[in-house]
């Protein structure tokens, strides 16, 4: 097992109802231990996961499932 974690940019300003909904999608699903957002920045998700058992950019393609625009940030 190894925790890394990732920020993940969402274009669109999500109000704290969808975003919740947001993070308890994400920590749902496998191989990832935590998801949440900044709160000074409303745009900003980051997510703890397991990188032995899944890769960033499947958390970026479950966040855009969900119709969102995301990117990794800062990478």
């Amino acid at each position: 097992m190894y925790l890394t974690d990732i920020t993940i940019h969402i274009e669109e300003t999500l109000d704290a109802d969808r975003m919740e909904e947001l993070e308890h999608m994400l920590c749902e699903e496998y191989g990832i231990g935590n998801a949440w957002v900044q709160d000074k920045e409303r745009r900003l998700m980051m997510v703890e996961f397991d990188a032995d058992e899944v890769a960033p950019s499947a958390i970026v393609r479950s966040i855009r499932r969900q119709g969102l625009h995301a990117r990794p940030f800062g990478l």
